[in-house]
């Protein structure tokens, strides 16, 4: 009778060992967990690739910003050698930028043909109401500044540079020097209301000569 007990308890004991043992590798063959676990683990890959493109397009945005920093340096840069030149509202000029040339600096320099010849002086500067230089006034023939003769050119038609001791300009034209001697002189506003003030007076006079009555 023991023996039969033995050997049933030996039997129950052998049976919950077996469906312990089968108990512990059900998960690692379960398929729903396997499953859940490939999810997870493709969602935390997921989140990397988030993650990596997320830097990249930072990376991205930074380096956009920095190009738009530096041409907005740039534009700035060219807009300050400008600006360094005026204050107080554009009211007043503080110094002179390099694109910009004194009228005393081309008053007086010479003029010169396409072979280098000089050919005149610039006497004068035109200048329209805007401000634009539209032409320049050049003293030709005479001797010593006796009889020399004023002609003007449009500034579409000379050229400025660099003189040899680059301190100074120069202004070259395609004209000659035979076509200037030729040219009409230039005349002033108030040359212009000179003679037209002595032509009246000589009209006048002539008329009293052919009327004696008015005399």
């Amino acid at each position: 009778m023991v023996k039969i007990q033995a050997c049933i308890l030996s039997l129950m004991l052998a049976s919950g060992a077996a469906l312990a043992q089968e108990g512990d590798k059900a998960p690692e063959n379960d398929p729903a967990q396997a499953e859940q676990a490939e999810t997870q683990q493709s969602n935390a890959n997921g989140d990397g690739m988030s993650q990596e493109q997320a830097n990249k397009e930072a990376q991205t945005k930074e380096n956009q910003t920095e190009g738009a920093e530096d041409k907005s340096a740039k534009d700035a840069s060219a807009e300050q050698q400008s600006a360094d030149s005026t204050a107080s509202g554009d009211m007043f000029m503080t110094k002179q930028t390099e694109d910009q040339i004194r009228s005393d600096q081309l008053v007086g320099s010479n003029i010169v043909n396409a072979s280098d010849d000089k050919i005149g002086s610039i006497s004068d500067l035109i200048m329209n109401q805007d401000g634009q230089v539209v032409g320049i006034v050049v003293g030709v023939g005479g001797f010593l500044g006796m009889g020399e003769k004023q002609v003007a050119l449009s500034w579409d038609a000379v050229e400025i540079t660099t003189a040899e001791d680059e301190a100074s300009y120069q202004v070259k034209t395609s004209i000659e020097k035979k076509d200037l001697d030729n040219a009409e002189p230039y005349k002033t506003e108030e040359k212009q209301q000179q003679e037209q003030q002595e032509q009246k007076q000589k009209e006048e006079q002539q008329q009293r000569t052919e009327d004696p009555k008015e005399k």
